[in-house]
């Protein structure tokens, strides 16, 4: 179960759960108009490193300097545990996505809910408002600063608390360093 915690702050942090933060998928110019393709995510977590938050706020806002300015913070969609397994989370978006098994005994099921697959990362939260969910870790993208901070203001949930947010941190980090190697055949690649 994952523990959260409320910060008496009103920075951003890592491991933040923000409510109804906006995608933007497209911009385009037709005729003269700009014309924005959106979507919102109904919870979100930061992804962004707590130290370079921190930097951040303190060289704005204490400091004065422009060192260590972010331009956004990356975050990603927690989406529902049902939904998800059954592959409907994104279906407002026209997209069905992978299966997996509701049995609980089945292995895709259970690689999920204990975090044996590389991609996905399972939570169930102690806190009984939040329903389990999956962060896709190939479903990130960032936010502007700035509008991330206005909005959290009065969008925040929870935050993650920091054993949690360093292990989600370490397995985003890990799947993103992985290693794609080519599916083809030794053998056809000895004949090229």
């Amino acid at each position: 179960m994952i523990e959260i915690i409320h910060h008496t702050d009103n920075r951003l942090h890592q491991g933040d759960i923000i409510r109804d933060v906006t995608f933007i998928e497209n911009v385009t110019n037709v005729a003269n108009k700009l014309k924005i393709s959106k979507v919102i995510f109904p919870l979100v977590i930061v992804l962004s490193q707590e130290c370079d938050l921190l930097q951040n706020f303190n060289e704005r806002c204490i400091n004065k300097g422009e060192d260590k300015h972010l331009f956004s913070v990356l975050v990603a969609p927690l989406y529902n545990f049902e939904h998800f397994i059954d592959g409907l989370h994104l279906s407002d978006l026209d997209k069905k996505m992978q299966q997996f098994s509701r049995n609980k005994t089945k292995s895709d099921n259970r690689n999920l809910r204990y975090n044996n697959n590389p991609r996905y990362h399972y939570m169930e939260f102690k806190e009984p408002r939040i329903v389990p969910s999956v962060i896709d870790f190939k479903h990130y993208f960032g936010v502007e600063l700035t509008s991330l901070e206005s909005h959290r203001a009065s969008n925040i949930v929870c935050s993650v608390a920091s054993i949690y947010r360093e292990a989600i941190s370490q397995r985003f980090c890990s799947y993103l360093s992985r290693i794609g190697l080519p599916n083809a055949n030794v053998k056809d690649n000895l004949n090229d």
